[in-house]
């Protein structure tokens, strides 16, 4: 009886249930892992730390304007010694402190950067403190203020040129001047290191120019406020509290000429 070639079938092991035929899961019996590449975690990306960078203000740029004619006086301040200083001072016609933007134009005009020193400045005036400085009710004069050392070649000395006036009630210096009424007159000054503004009506406003180069000191700019002209009285403006008032450079006299060279008792703020 012959042999049988037929070799037998080999047994297919069972695929446990719940195993997929293809892409066989981990842990499943028997089971083949097909290769794959690992997944990686999604992370998400930082918001960016915003950036805030500080402004400053701008300093206010104001367009100047023709100041017209203007009057020039010169000071001259000596001491015992025989040092000497002499001061030129130039003034433009005023106007009412109401146009504030004119006030500004003016102060640019001659110099001034940023804001006028002392429009509408609360200050000490007259051994009083916290006096404003109302705008609109003052006469307001702009200039120039150049200082010359003239000692004989000798470097300039420390002198003391203390800007007062008469403000027609009894200045520190002067006899009131009968229907003159003026509430105050300050002094403002653009010096390198920023503006000032003070009182020159009672005590006046002592200042030492530093002659850092040189025998010249300056030009800076200048400007005056007459407060007091404008009121329900007088609208237009009393010119009578101006044209009264006189300004000088030393409480103990100064040597003070005008344009022609002609001495004069003080300065006189000029008028439009």
């Amino acid at each position: 009886m012959e042999r049988s070639s037929r070799r037998p079938a080999k047994r297919l092991l069972p695929i446990a249930a719940g195993c997929l035929a293809a892409g066989v899961l981990a842990g499943c019996s028997g089971a083949v892992s097909a290769s794959s590449t690992p997944s990686t975690a999604y992370t998400p990306a930082a918001a960016p730390t915003p950036v805030y960078t500080a402004t400053m203000a701008p300093t206010p740029v104001f367009t100047s304007k023709p100041l017209g004619a203007g009057k020039t006086y010169t000071l001259t301040l000596k001491n015992s010694q025989g040092y000497s200083q002499k001061a030129t001072l130039t003034l433009y016609p005023g106007q009412s402190g109401h146009d504030k933007s004119t006030l500004q134009s003016e102060w640019a005009s001659v110099g001034g950067k940023g804001s006028d020193p002392c429009g509408d400045k609360t200050m000490s005036v007259g051994g009083m403190t916290d006096v404003k400085v109302v705008s609109e009710t003052s006469y307001v004069v702009y200039g120039t203020l150049s200082i010359v050392n003239e000692s004989n070649g000798f470097a300039a000395q420390d002198m003391n040129w203390q800007w007062i006036s008469n403000t027609g009630q009894g200045g520190w210096m002067s006899a009131a001047t009968p229907g003159v009424d003026t509430s105050m007159v300050v002094m403002g000054i653009g010096y390198g290191n920023g503006p000032v503004c003070n009182d020159i009506g009672s005590g006046g406003y002592i200042m030492s120019p530093n002659f850092q180069n040189g025998n010249n000191w300056g030009p800076v700019p200048v400007v005056f406020y007459v407060g007091g002209v404008y009121t329900p009285n007088h609208p237009q403006g009393n010119m009578t509290d101006v044209t009264a008032l006189t300004l000088s450079a030393s409480a103990f006299g100064a040597d003070i000429r005008d344009s022609n060279g002609a001495s004069v008792k003080g300065v006189s703020l000029p008028t439009p």
